[in-house]
């Protein structure tokens, strides 16, 4: 079984979290998900994020998340993109199009998923030793 005292997965392609993802994060693709997700206990803390606003990914793998029972889930939906703009730590050359775009909360947030902002992130990330450098 994974053991972490929170788990920051990234849910797009392996390409995609190459190019940028924020440090301290694990790449686990959209389709591996529910495999992955079997060997964790459902009271583990788990972030799961993907690029923008705009992508869906994060949302769509919080509700597998929560239909397989965890307890402690959060969508950071501003994804990766958000997280690039405010110039917090990441790892990789970031080049993909999706990070030079403007960013923008949509005004309908999905009222079903339990989300978490850049801020609140930093902190849970830090309070569980997964995010050491405050850049």
């Amino acid at each position: 079984m994974v053991e972490h005292k929170v788990l920051l997965i990234n849910v797009l392609s392996r390409d995609l979290f190459d190019d940028c993802h924020i440090q301290g994060s694990i790449n686990v693709p959209l389709e591996q998900l529910e495999q992955f997700a079997q060997q964790l206990d459902v009271n583990q803390k788990i972030v799961v994020y993907c690029a923008s606003y705009a992508c869906r990914v994060s949302l769509k793998a919080w509700r597998l998340l929560d239909g397989m029972g965890f307890q402690n889930l959060w969508a950071y939906e501003g994804g990766m993109a958000d997280w690039y703009h405010k110039g917090l730590p990441f790892v990789g050359l970031c080049q993909a199009p999706y990070l030079m775009g403007k960013i923008e909360r949509p005004s309908g947030e999905a009222k079903d998923v339990k989300q978490i902002y850049a801020d609140e992130l930093i902190f849970l990330l830090q309070e569980n030793g997964v995010l050491t450098d405050k850049k």
